[in-house]
């Protein structure tokens, strides 16, 4: 049985995340076709690289990269309110260019 949950209680989300139960992924991410990332491996594979991403995804470097999110972002959206009303389209390519529009900007 699957449960869906919805939470916007931070406290509650951290020990969710933070659980050793919630390390293995659900069906969600083979369905999204995005179950090969960093964050989305398998959790014997992740646990090991889970130490060297700490550093890399600290508070306050993600802080340093708040404008360059939010400039990437806005033009992410200007790009897709020319499909609002057109029936469905695949967000995956418009949502991979602007990780890599943020990523090679930073």
């Amino acid at each position: 049985m699957l449960v869906v949950a919805i939470n916007d209680n931070p406290n509650h989300i951290q020990t969710v995340l933070n659980s050793p139960h919630t390390l293995n992924k659900t069906f969600h991410y083979k369905f999204l076709r995005i179950d090969g990332g960093l964050f989305s491996s398998p959790a014997h594979i992740w646990k090991n690289d889970r130490k060297l991403l700490n550093r890399s995804f600290s508070p306050a470097m993600l802080a340093s990269f708040v404008d360059t999110f939010n400039d990437k972002d806005f033009i992410m959206v200007k790009n897709l309110k020319k499909y609002v009303g057109t029936g469905e389209i695949d967000l995956r390519l418009h949502i991979a260019k602007c990780t890599f529009d943020s990523f090679f900007s930073a």
